[in-house]
């Protein structure tokens, strides 16, 4: 029926994981069915919250042939094999980004998806925002003319402190702030001006504290080369262990806000609100 609404799985319940699940309810065409996370009280939260049943794992989930669709939201290094197991059970699926820390893993999970039949969605969704659709319709309608360049830049300065759990563990992130944030902007380069032909790409980590994650200093920067545009991706993120963040050389307070970087009024240029409808 036109009007049945798709019946989800959630999978990975934290803060992204309850965000999309939040965003699954205005939206009013889904259902929130069932839900998993390694814990129990992750579980029992998310599930009074959203009204919905918690399951003791995932294989419970995937036999269940009530559920349409997986939404998967947890450490980068499980993607691979929740996909595997998701597609195998005929369930269509909607997975964060990165999509996989590997290429090969990346391939045989879209491979696994296709033999299944079944939709394998990224959440790739700045593409999606108004700010890039703007520039893609000046870029169709000629407006711009020749497109020569893309250049895209990647500052994180939300983040005040080094983040817990997974979300510190440098082997869910081993390419920096490329892996979780630099991937949008390179989808944006794919979306704007189609397919990369060649890559160069370096990366130097200027400062270290091996014991943890909070001391540390990321620069990245890709060069993609299609047919006659190039695109150039550069980036970097700082912590500091007294919980200051130092960006682009300017710091700012724990628990305040630099104006200059981070203004509480923003104003709307040509492109929009940063980015938000209007």
């Amino acid at each position: 029926m036109a009007n049945e609404k798709v019946r989800l799985v959630f999978v990975g319940l934290g803060n992204w994981g309850t965000r999309l699940a939040r965003a699954a309810e205005r939206g009013g065409e889904a259902e929130i069915l069932r839900c998993f996370a390694r814990t129990e009280e992750s579980r029992r939260d998310f599930a009074e919250k959203f009204g919905c049943a918690p399951a003791e794992s995932l294989g419970e989930i995937l036999r269940d042939d009530s559920v349409e669709g997986v939404v998967v939201s947890t450490p980068h290094s499980t993607h691979a094999e929740i996909i595997h197991q998701a597609a195998g059970a005929g369930k269509y699926l909607f997975v964060e980004k990165p999509l996989t820390l590997t290429v090969e893993e990346g391939r045989r999970a879209v491979a696994a998806a296709e033999a299944a039949g079944v939709v394998l969605q990224i959440g790739h969704h700045r593409r999606r925002l108004e700010a890039t659709r703007k520039i893609r319709r000046l870029k169709e309608s000629g407006e711009l003319g020749i497109l020569h360049q893309l250049e895209a830049h990647v500052y994180n300065a939300n983040r005040q402190k080094p983040a817990a759990g997974w979300h510190n563990d440098p082997a869910e992130w081993p390419l920096g702030g490329m892996t979780g944030r630099g991937v949008h902007m390179v989808d944006n380069f794919h979306y704007l001006a189609g397919p990369v032909k060649r890559v160069i790409a370096f990366s130097k980590k200027s400062a270290r504290r091996d014991t943890a994650r909070r001391y540390h200093l990321d620069r990245t920067r890709v060069r993609e080369r299609p047919a006659g545009v190039h695109r150039r991706l550069p980036g970097h993120s700082a912590f500091h262990p007294d919980n200051r963040l130092w960006h682009r050389g300017r710091r700012m307070e724990r628990g305040g806000r630099n104006e200059t970087l981070l203004p509480e009024k923003r104003e709307a240029g040509p492109l929009g609100d940063y980015g938000r409808k209007r």
